[in-house]
């Protein structure tokens, strides 16, 4: 699908409540069919031609996906095949038991899964629309081509105010839901809005 077809609203958030809050909030009409004919070419032209960085938290949809294999296990076998240099780490963290939509004061330990991918825009371009996460990834825009593995040893150890910095746009896309956070200190609104046609 083409981008002049996609119904988009791209609005500024009011004050971030953190340096970690999109400034901006695009919405757009998700297909349930196959949410990535929309996503992609929508992150397509926010990447433009540049490498991204493509990172997946399974704080952000714990138990909260459907089929036998887990997102991150989904997706780490999938940039495998393609060969692509990627970090990983699980780390331990306590999170509030809730009992019906309730939270409670007894805590339970999970184990937390983190990806943070090189996706060199060629790739991006030739073969990763497939294999777009639909759980909720985090897509960080390199201002120029980077040392791969010199960058992504500390990826998943960067501050927000570091990611903010070092990347020229940061996204959020939850594309079954047909919306995406945006934040960036090089692009404005305006900026923006002339990357999607709007």
């Amino acid at each position: 699908m083409s981008l002049n077809q996609i119904k988009m609203k791209l609005l500024k958030n009011k004050e971030p409540v953190d340096i970690g809050s999109p400034q901006y909030s695009l919405r757009y009409r998700a297909r349930f069919d196959n949410p990535r004919d929309i996503s992609y070419p929508i992150l397509s032209a926010l990447i433009g031609n540049a490498d991204v960085i493509v990172m997946l938290n399974s704080g952000l949809f714990q138990n909260a996906w459907q089929g036998d294999v887990h997102p991150i296990e989904k997706f780490l076998n999938r940039i495998r095949q393609l060969e692509l240099f990627h970090t990983y780490r699980k780390t331990p963290q306590e999170k509030n038991l809730s009992f019906f939509g309730f939270q409670t004061q007894r805590k339970k330990k999970v184990d937390v899964e983190e990806i943070a991918v090189y996706v060199p825009n060629q790739v991006w371009r030739e073969s990763f629309r497939e294999i777009l996460p639909l759980c909720g990834a985090r897509y960080l825009v390199t201002k120029a081509p980077m040392s791969v593995s010199t960058f992504m040893n500390g990826i998943l150890g960067l501050s927000e105010e570091e990611i903010s910095t070092m990347f020229s746009i940061c996204i959020f896309d939850l594309a079954p839901v047909g919306q995406m956070g945006i934040s960036s200190k090089q692009l404005d609104q305006k900026q923006i809005a002339l990357c999607l046609g709007l």
